[in-house]
Formats: structure tokens, C-alpha cells, sequence
């Protein structure tokens, strides 16, 4: 291995290391309170369009109304729970 590599130390750092965090925020309550309401109002919208209840168009359009401010509130957190949510909005829009 020291061959290949010419330093046995590297490469058995960066093999066995551990990986940094992806991304960690600290949320102030008014960016967690805003991130669950909207986490909320895509699943509920989410579950009614999936389920058929109430009229498409009505639903649509109110998921297209929260959709932006989802998208930023991802953008800023990348919350996981949210993304998984935006991933299901995608066959509706």
C-alpha cells in the first residue's frame, strides 16, 4: 500500500475518518413554529389530493400558495422531514 499511495498514514485517515455533519441550524422558535405549520399544510394538502378529498383545483392551488414559502424554509433549514414532503408535492404540480 505504501506503493500505491507512497504515505500509509493519508490514506488511512481519509478511508476511516469520520464525516462532518451535513448541516445543522439553530432555529429560533419563530423559524420552528413556521417550519411546522408548513411541514403541516403540505401534508395535510399532501393527504387530501392523495385520498381525493375535496376538489384538485381548490387543493392544488392552495399547495401552490405555500409551496414558495416551503421552498425557502428548505433552503434555509434542510430539514429532512420537508424534503421528503417537497419530493411528494412533485407529482401534484
Amino acid at each position: 500500500m505504501n506503493d500505491l499511495y507512497g504515505n500509509e498514514a493519508i490514506v488511512q485517515t481519509t478511508l476511516f475518518s469520520e464525516p462532518e455533519p451535513k448541516f445543522r441550524l439553530e432555529l429560533n422558535i419563530a423559524q420552528k413554529l413556521e417550519l411546522n405549520l408548513v411541514k403541516k399544510d403540505i401534508g395535510n394538502l399532501i393527504d387530501a389530493l392523495e385520498n381525493k378529498r375535496g376538489h384538485p383545483d381548490f387543493l392544488e392551488s392552495k399547495l401552490r400558495e405555500v409551496l414558495p414559502k416551503a421552498i425557502r424554509l428548505y433552503e434555509d433549514t434542510r430539514d429532512g422531514e420537508l424534503e421528503l414532503l417537497l419530493g411528494k408535492v412533485e407529482k401534484f404540480v
